[in-house]
């Protein structure tokens, strides 16, 4: 049989399609192993796991309601799917630092994870500047030491600003300060 697709006669008018048996379109609906519908398709071969739909109606309601529509015996019911519940947002380890402070300056990094470099400002003031720009500023930057009073003074998208003060309010250089810079994923 030849495709006249193309072939104008009395009968067809030029413009209007005559399809061979083999280019007959089937309307199908994919199922997932419990029956739901969960993709359409239109397709002059039958797909894996699909089923073939002929009526208009019926292809209108499968093809909006995609996901909450399922064959049982060959019957069409209506789905409600469990709702889902998101998971947890968690808390993870972004970057951290380490580092030590001698005769006003950094006098080493032991870990710089996430940060490509720090800076001496002042006795007690330092600014640690990240590897990447941040995508915001809603993250936990947490400092801390032993004896000193080490808190994140300012956050950037792009720095944090760290100061140490003594007992009395009095900007200090401690002997090594520790930072974590945690996000919420």
């Amino acid at each position: 049989m030849t495709d006249q697709a193309s072939t104008s006669t009395p009968e067809t008018p030029a413009g209007e399609n005559i399809a061979s048996f083999q280019d007959v379109l089937i309307q199908q609906v994919i199922l997932d192993a419990e029956g739901v519908v969960r993709s359409t398709i239109v397709s002059n071969v039958l797909q894996e796991n699909a089923v073939a739909i002929s009526s208009q109606a019926q292809w209108a309601d499968l093809t909006s309601n995609i996901g909450r529509r399922k064959f049982v015996d060959g019957v069409v019911q209506a789905f409600e799917p469990p709702e889902t519940v998101p998971a947890p947002r968690v808390p993870q380890l972004y970057a951290a630092a380490l580092f030590s402070v001698s005769n006003g300056d950094i006098a080493a990094i032991g870990v710089a994870g996430r940060f490509v470099s720090a800076m001496y400002a002042d006795i007690g003031l330092y600014y640690l500047f990240f590897a990447e720009e941040q995508p915001d500023t809603a993250y936990l930057a947490k400092a801390y030491d032993d004896g000193a009073r080490v808190s994140v003074i300012e956050k950037s998208t792009s720095y944090i600003a760290v100061q140490a003060l003594d007992a009395a309010g009095t900007p200090v250089d401690p002997v090594e300060i520790s930072i974590e810079i945690i996000r919420v994923y």
